[in-house]
């Protein structure tokens, strides 16, 4: 193998891994499931916190540039997660604005949506991403123009197991409230073999797709 291949096969790596790390891990618990979501200036609110640090002992700081530190620990310490509780008949929102958490929630309902999707990226790597796309009425006159939360990000090669575990937690706290879940997969271009073990694993009948435009994956 040339030192280019190499160089080439350690930069998608890289670039995938980054991809996975944008969302953390569900966290599972015998009677809850929580899905901590992406903070994207979360980064930046970090970089601006050491920065000002670095630059207090050099120098006082005005007030504009204070504001600026307040507004950078906020984004450093922002959180968001979705969290699912059993026999309850309601989801919760939670966020942390500095030390503080603040938690909206919403019904269950039986229009309720989770998609677990295969995709290839820009630069050929491929993910698993599992979302979420709630219907009460509540939350839909609340956010009119949102669509889904992302739960999850994961690699190809994650064991069906695995990749259906947050599906169907979720699914039992529904039926712990009896409510029925929606759940459905969107995974063209994934090799048959691993497609069928995973819709066997959800309980999904499992229809090849037959297509010339078809990109197998073989991890």
């Amino acid at each position: 193998m040339t030192y280019e291949m190499k160089m080439t096969k350690q930069t998608k790596k890289t670039k995938q891994t980054k991809q996975i790390e944008q969302i953390k891990q569900t966290e599972h618990t015998d009677d809850s499931v929580i899905c901590n979501l992406k903070v994207w200036h979360k980064p930046f609110g970090w970089l601006m916190v050491v920065a000002i640090v670095l630059f207090l002992p050099l120098s006082s700081l005005e007030p504009l540039q204070w504001a600026c530190g307040l507004l950078a620990l906020w984004s450093a310490l922002r959180e968001r997660e979705i969290i699912w509780r059993v026999n309850e008949a309601q989801w919760g929102y939670r966020t942390r604005n500095f030390l503080v958490w603040r938690e909206i929630k919403y019904e269950m309902t039986a229009n309720d949506m989770l998609t677990l999707t295969w995709n290839r990226t820009e630069s050929s790597s491929a993910l698993f991403s599992l979302k979420f796309e709630p219907k009460s009425a509540q939350f839909i006159q609340r956010h009119q123009m949102f669509e889904s939360y992302d739960l999850e990000v994961l690699p190809t090669h994650t064991g069906e197991a695995e990749l259906t575990a947050t599906m169907k937690k979720i699914g039992r706290i529904y039926g712990s409230c009896n409510i029925g879940l929606n759940a459905d997969v969107a995974l063209n271009g994934l090799n048959d073999k691993k497609s069928e073990a995973i819709h066997a694993e959800l309980g999904i009948d499992f229809l090849p797709v037959q297509s010339d435009e078809k990109q197998y994956d073989h991890a």
